[in-house]
């Protein structure tokens, strides 16, 4: 087995050998057989938020927010005569009204702030590799099962934000 791990892996204070490295990570990614993204340690509830990003991605992926493709989302609000979309739609829209507010979960949030994010090499990882697994603590998630949750939550955000008056934005609990 060969473990390839970029923090330890690559010279961090050789800027030649990180530059160099930086240049091949699509093709180390993309030879990867199993990509596994580390989040960082359990914290801020992070344990309740992989848990929350399963349930949604899992219930999402199945009313077809993956089926999407380019003009879709633009159409999906007016899907007019398109039965594929207008089923994908009736389908996230049911959910957005299932799962409403536990979409503005605190631990949803801080889990989106992590510093992991905020490199820019991390779209390489997420893109062109065959499988990836997120990691925080030790806790696990499929990468496509966070994609489908993400997705699903900004689909559900705007809905909600379509639907709700000035006083409930403010205060999404209400």
């Amino acid at each position: 087995i060969t473990l390839w791990v970029d923090a330890v892996s690559i010279n961090q204070k050789d800027k030649l050998e990180r530059s160099h490295q930086v240049s091949i990570m699509t093709v180390i990614y993309t030879k990867a057989e199993y990509v596994l993204a580390w989040l960082g340690v359990a914290a801020d509830h992070s344990d309740k938020a992989m848990d929350l990003y399963s349930t949604i991605g899992t219930q999402s992926i199945e009313a077809g927010i993956l089926d999407l493709r380019g003009n879709d989302l633009q159409n999906l609000a007016n899907p007019g005569e398109d039965e594929r979309l207008s089923r994908i739609k009736d389908s996230l829209d049911a959910y957005a009204q299932e799962a409403d507010l536990v979409l503005f979960d605190e631990s949803l949030t801080a889990l989106s702030k992590r510093e992991y994010w905020t490199r820019t090499w991390i779209v390489q990882e997420l893109t062109v590799a065959q499988h990836v697994m997120l990691m925080c603590g030790l806790t696990t998630l499929p990468f496509r099962t966070f994609s489908g949750a993400s997705n699903f939550c900004g689909y559900a955000r705007t809905r909600r934000a379509n639907n709700i008056t000035l006083d409930q934005w403010k205060d999404p609990v209400q």
